[in-house]
């Protein structure tokens, strides 16, 4: 969430194949353009789609991102609110 306005999106907690010291926590949000750097943000995580993989180059890792994309979207939407709470915050 940002500013009471909610995304769609995938997350990633480290980069192995960029040899992180400390992994970071990373989030691009669907058909999104705005400038936010800067701003905090809140991530609610619904799904997990895979562990940390190292891929034999840019190329296959630019793929695997796009098929995560994919499945990323199919989780979102058949995402529900779990509880009577997520309903009353909003997270329909």
């Amino acid at each position: 969430m940002l500013n009471d306005r909610r995304f769609n999106g995938v997350a990633a907690y480290g980069k192995p194949m960029f040899d992180n010291k400390l992994p970071p926590f990373e989030t691009h949000l669907f058909d999104f353009s705005e400038d936010i750097y800067g701003k905090t943000l809140s991530v609610a995580l619904v799904g997990h789609i895979r562990g940390q993989q190292v891929f034999a180059g840019l190329p296959d890792l630019i793929a695997a991102m796009g098929r995560d994309s994919l499945a990323a979207k199919t989780i979102l939407s058949a995402a529900a609110p779990i509880s009577e709470l997520d309903t009353h915050l909003g997270f329909s």
